[in-house]
């Protein structure tokens, strides 16, 4: 498991620089998904102010920054982003290659189904 450098406050700073949002752009796109996390809130995070972020904030943030949420647990954790999934993944696709002909295209509908369910969820809620 490779640890990151970056602290939360370094993250958060660096992905709203890079996709060009102001506080109050975070602000306002938390709150399309629940819960809402204040641009004052969010500087407080980049200036590492705010040392123990609620889990509920914390998702208000991701939907905020536009980033995935695990990739923002995993700063947190101390791991670097998206390394918390990679465990899972390659789990994933030792079984899949595993499986005969058949049963991979069964498992590639299911995942075709739920992925667009996912879709389907996620663009109801941002509209």
């Amino acid at each position: 498991m490779t640890k990151s450098t970056e602290t939360l406050a370094d993250y958060v700073g660096r992905i709203r620089r890079e996709r060009g949002l102001s506080l109050a752009d975070v602000e306002r796109q938390s709150a399309r998904g629940g819960q809402k996390i204040a641009g004052g809130y969010v500087n407080r995070i980049e200036n590492g102010l705010a040392k123990r972020v609620s889990p509920d904030r914390l998702q208000a943030l991701a939907r905020g920054l536009g980033v995935p949420v695990d990739g923002l647990w995993a700063v947190v954790s101390g791991q670097a982003p998206g390394e918390a999934n990679k465990a899972d993944e390659a789990r994933l696709l030792a079984m899949f290659r595993e499986l005969p002909a058949g049963r991979r295209k069964d498992v590639l509908r299911i995942l075709e189904t739920l992925h667009s369910e996912h879709a389907t969820s996620h663009d109801s809620r941002v509209a």
